[in-house]
């Protein structure tokens, strides 16, 4: 591939990638760089062969970068403290010159000030991830007899996982709604059955309680069940492809 044919295609690949964070958009244009150098003397269309329009590439790069992303917990940035000389171009006012190693060079000790805030690293949700994954599927160049199988296993998978968790959500609205009733019906009865209306709050309350620990696994168990999901998503994503390369 010629240089000028090579950087268009890039040039489009790094605008598709706009909406990836500078490091990931970097490390793709840097690989694919690297790949059609690889290649040798190919042109445009060969390339979209081998890898698809830049667009569809886009979108197998961010599914790649949106499953790691899953996998990699987020970090806070580091705060990072640094020495700042008196008078230097943004030091507070009364800033106190110094080494942070060894004897200070002012007549008090060194004082050292937080540097500039970073930008906290975004993560997808995993509902997006999702999203992301169906969509490079799409855009995988494969016949229609997989690509209908495809849509037919995500299909099912969709509907069998929101039967599961709207059971599940049915199951703790009603312990709660159950609990809540049984609350009030207990405060109503306190002025005319005191005993009666004392069982009738213990059990409302035994019930928020129990919707509200059913609540917590439902939230820890979805999130487990669509992450799961997502990954069996992006698997049958890398079969296709893999299936889809060999058929070239």
């Amino acid at each position: 591939m010629d240089k000028a044919t090579k950087e268009t295609y890039l040039s489009e690949l790094e605008t598709a990638l706009a909406s990836l964070t500078e490091a990931d958009r970097s490390n793709a244009i840097a690989y694919y760089t690297e790949y059609l150098d690889d290649l040798g003397a190919i042109s445009f269309d060969e390339a979209k062969t081998s890898l698809g329009t830049p667009k569809e590439l886009a979108r197998q790069v961010k599914a790649d970068c949106a499953v790691k992303g899953l996998e990699t917990p987020l970090t806070p940035p580091p705060l990072y403290y640094q020495a700042v000389p008196a008078g230097a171009v943004g030091a507070p006012n009364g800033a106190v010159g110094g080494s942070p190693y060894g004897t200070p060079t002012g007549t008090q000790s060194p004082q050292y000030y937080p540097a500039p805030q970073q930008e906290a690293p975004k993560k997808n949700s995993t509902p997006k991830v999702i999203l992301i994954v169906i969509l490079a599927i799409f855009a995988l160049p494969v016949g229609v007899p997989l690509l209908v199988s495809a849509v037919a296993v995500i299909i099912a998978m969709l509907a069998g996982l929101a039967s599961v968790l709207i059971g599940f959500a049915a199951v703790v609205f009603s312990l709660l709604a159950t609990g809540v009733v049984a609350v009030v019906i207990g405060l109503v009865l306190l002025f005319s059955d005191f005993a009666t209306g004392l069982f009738y709050l213990g059990g409302g309350f035994a019930l928020l309680g129990v919707s509200l620990l059913f609540g917590a696994l439902f939230y820890k168990l979805g999130g487990v069940c669509v992450k799961g999901v997502a990954k069996f998503f992006n698997w049958i994503r890398l079969k296709l492809s893999k299936k889809e390369r060999g058929a070239k």
